[in-house]
């Protein structure tokens, strides 16, 4: 599980058998996507994560492997209350910057540090 990201960090995109969590929220968008790839967002509402209108578009479908850098950390969702404990960091999410040179937000689940 990724986290504790700096801004500037190089990472890579974690997403095979990845597109959901245990808890069955969903890490981003599915739609025509493999399981190496996923939809991430423009915007990802931590007010209101989990619920059926998290994701605001634009999207970009970025694939397993590829590679993006941490612009800032947005937060954690709001409705997560533990938020210090470990096994909630996977829900902090990031603002990046990828390859297709767009500016998205994805959860700390769905990337490692490239090196």
């Amino acid at each position: 599980m990724g986290g504790g990201f700096k801004i500037g960090d190089i990472v890579k995109f974690d997403i095979i058998d990845k597109q959901f969590v245990s808890d069955g929220f969903a890490m981003g968008g599915i739609h025509n996507c493999g399981v190496n790839e996923l939809e991430i967002f423009s915007k990802i509402d931590i007010e209101t994560f989990p619920s059926w209108r998290d994701f605001k578009r634009p999207a970009t479908k970025v694939k397993h492997g590829s590679y993006a850098m941490i612009i800032r950390k947005v937060g954690s969702p709001l409705l997560i209350t533990d938020s210090y404990e470990e096994k909630w960091k996977l829900y902090d999410v990031y603002e990046i910057f990828t390859t297709h040179l767009t500016k998205r937000q994805v959860f700390a689940f769905n990337i490692i540090r490239a090196f």
